[in-house]
This record gives structure tokens, C-alpha cells and sequence, in this order.
């Protein structure tokens, strides 16, 4: 059998792993290699699907993997005509956009966003000095069930094509909710 470079790396350097703990990105020695790094996390007996190496100042430390939740939700109704039709949600440069009252599976970093998206609510009595009330959030939903990243894609291809068909036959100045499910 014919080792590939990282192979004989791996088994060279895997003895030289220190026995201690997972180093992290704030430790005083990390790891002098990413392969080093992997062993390290295969010594601790953790899953490489869960862990990885990543680079820091003066080598690499070990961390745990961000693995996003997907969930079934359902943005309640609009409560008044001074509401957005629709949610819409920015989360670093990328948008999406959620029909309000219809069950849709939603990233977990845009939940974030939706919970941080809050107003003050103000209560006027007259005669008396305008009061700061409750903190209130923008677009209040309801966590069904959690759901996949795989049936998050096929369900945003499926309202990309749509949109997309939409666009193609009414140009880009359409409101889509004016359209039929079915249309």
C-alpha cells in the first residue's frame, strides 16, 4: 500500500501529539499542524464530523464544529396595516424572505435575527408624559419541529422557481401576494 504524504504525515506526527487536552485558540501552544491537530481530536476519541482544526496565530487549535438547526415555523399574522407584509430577514449580506401565517423552515441564524428585531412599545395617557412600555419583537413566530438543512433547500428551490417564473412572466414590478398557491 502507497501512503500519500498527509497519511505518512499523520502516522509520523501522531506520536508527538501532546497527551494533555484539546488546545484551543487561546492556549499558549497550539498545535504546530492541522494534521497534528486531527490526531489529536482522533486521540480524544471525538468525531471529526464534530470537531475540526482551524488555523490560529502560531498553529492550529481544535474546536467544535457550528452546526446549524433548521426548524418548521410560522411568522404570525400582521397586526396592523403598519406591519411588512411579508418577513423579510438579513443575516451577514444574505436575505430571505417568509410569507407570514404559512408553516416555512427557517435557518436558525435567521431565527436570531428575527428574535433580535424588536421595537418599543409606548403607552400615551393623556395628560401624562409619553411612557416607555414593553420591548416587542418585529416578527413574532412560533417553533413548529426542527427540520433539516436538506429539506430547507429543496423548499427555497421550489419558492426560487416560483418567484423566478413569476418575475419571467409579469417582470420584476409584481406583488406576490396577489398570486394564487396554485397560479
Amino acid at each position: 500500500m502507497e501512503f500519500t504524504s498527509l497519511e505518512t504525515e499523520d502516522v509520523q506526527e501522531q506520536e508527538i501529539v501532546p497527551e494533555s487536552k484539546i488546545v484551543s485558540e487561546s492556549s499558549k501552544d497550539p498545535f504546530k499542524t492541522a494534521v497534528v491537530a486531527k490526531a489529536a481530536i482522533k486521540r480524544e476519541k471525538l468525531s471529526l464530523d464534530d470537531y475540526e482544526a482551524y488555523k490560529v496565530d502560531k498553529g492550529y487549535a481544535v474546536r467544535l464544529k457550528y452546526v446549524e438547526e433548521y426548524w418548521w415555523v410560522v411568522f404570525q399574522e400582521r397586526m396592523s396595516l403598519q406591519e411588512q407584509e411579508d418577513v423579510e430577514i438579513s443575516v451577514n449580506g444574505e436575505t430571505l424572505k417568509f410569507q407570514r401565517g404559512r408553516e416555512t423552515i427557517v435557518p436558525g441564524r435567521f431565527l436570531g435575527g428575527a428574535d433580535g428585531t424588536t421595537y418599543f412599545k409606548f403607552t400615551q395617557i393623556p395628560g401624562q408624559s409619553r411612557k416607555k412600555g414593553v420591548r416587542v419583537m418585529t416578527f413574532p413566530y412560533t417553533r413548529l419541529k426542527k427540520s433539516s438543512e436538506a429539506e430547507f433547500k429543496k423548499l427555497k428551490l421550489k419558492g426560487d422557481l416560483k418567484t423566478k417564473e413569476l418575475i419571467r412572466k409579469y417582470g420584476y414590478d409584481f406583488n406576490p401576494g396577489d398570486f394564487d398557491e396554485d397560479e
